[in-house]
């Protein structure tokens, strides 16, 4: 896995939050943080809107087409 400018989705056992990969690398990408509400990393640690982590590539789900917008026809 070699995510590249996507959106990957992150979950902990406390929540899962969206996140845009900025730089990808063999093993690890750096991801900023895109949700509104705190990303609990722990019970004492957060990250907020725009804040950096390193994460392993198999720790990530990639999402770009579960966030895109599919167009639809409404039919009577």
């Amino acid at each position: 896995m070699n995510p590249r400018r996507d959106i990957v989705q992150l979950s902990n056992s406390l929540n899962k939050g969206y996140f845009i990969v900025l730089e990808s690398g063999e093993a690890s990408s750096l991801c900023a943080y895109v949700d509104l509400e705190e990303f609990q990393l722990n019970p004492s640690k957060a990250l907020v809107f725009g804040q950096a982590i390193k994460v392993m590539h198999d720790r990530m789900i990639i999402v770009n087409e579960q966030l895109t917008v599919q167009p639809v026809a409404l039919v009577s």
